[in-house]
């Protein structure tokens, strides 16, 4: 029977059973994608140090912040908040995939795809517009900037060189050290929290 209650479903810190193929809104518990995107590594495990999803995602909205200058569409407040509220979110599926490196992800479309449906329901559960087009593009490349980031700080130096090879060709450069956030460090329970707080704030609606 158990195997039944399995089959096509994982289990979530709040308890709930959800099915990969077929998870709605009323799955999606906001404690969950923070308690588990807590507990999952980047990069695979490759990390010298625990490192968190949930970390990369406030490092992500940590540079909107900080370096409007690279993001040529950020020049406006309300801008500004949305890209944070993209970021804090961009990895959320992770919280019921996990981890997966790109390359499987690229060997193997179904894992992909499952993960696009995932982001998809939990974007639709919080009331979030998907990005659009060039949204994805200004996503991409703070993305890129972080993973830069934390292949500096984290990784083989070997790692980190080809990342940089990489990114030059899109003209993306790793961030200064001077903005590598206070959310680097192995304090699980700062962390949710500072995620929690950024994602409430992200959320409130904007006045009239």
């Amino acid at each position: 029977m158990s195997s039944l209650v399995l089959k096509g479903h994982t289990f979530l810190h709040s308890g709930l059973c959800v099915p990969f193929a077929n998870l709605k809104p009323e799955h999606i518990v906001v404690e969950d994608i923070i308690h588990h995107l807590s507990l999952i590594n980047r990069w695979h495990g490759a990390t010298s140090i625990p490192f968190s999803v949930l970390e990369h995602s406030l490092y992500c909205a940590d540079l909107v912040a900080s370096l409007p200058e690279h993001v040529s569409d950020i020049s406006h407040e309300w801008r500004i908040k949305r890209y944070g509220l993209l970021m804090l979110l961009h990895d959320a599926e992770e919280y019921i995939t996990g981890d997966i490196p790109s390359p499987l992800k690229d060997a193997s479309p179904g894992i992909r795809e499952v993960a696009k449906q995932v982001s998809c329901v939990v974007f639709k559960a919080l009331g979030v517009k998907p990005a659009n087009k060039e949204e994805g593009k200004v996503v991409h490349r703070i993305d890129m900037m972080a993973r830069l980031g934390e292949a500096r700080e984290f990784l083989p130096h070997s790692m980190y060189v080809a990342l940089r090879m990489m990114a030059k060709s899109e003209g993306i450069k790793t961030p200064s050290p001077q903005y590598i956030p206070d959310v680097f460090q192995p304090d699980l329970e700062l962390a949710r929290r500072t995620f929690r707080v950024a994602l409430a704030t992200a959320l409130e609606p904007e006045d009239e």
